[in-house]
């Protein structure tokens, strides 16, 4: 994941990241950077559950079968 992969060190986020070195160039440990990652990836499980619902005949345990 893109996010990850620039975390720093301890795993906070910079506000903003150099898109040619993946440096951070800005002030890190800011919480609403945090917030808002986790806030997406919160989004995306429920429209993937949400789409995944419409699919007729799938068992439990789809989405850990997934890539």
């Amino acid at each position: 994941m893109t996010t990850a992969k620039h975390a720093l060190p301890f795993g906070e986020l910079a506000e903003q990241i150099n898109p040619h070195t993946g440096e951070a160039i800005s002030v890190a440990l800011l919480s609403w950077s945090h917030a808002e990652f986790v806030i997406a990836v919160c989004e995306y499980i429920e429209k993937q559950k949400e789409l995944l619902s419409t699919i007729p005949n799938l068992g439990s345990g789809t989405l850990e079968k997934l890539p």
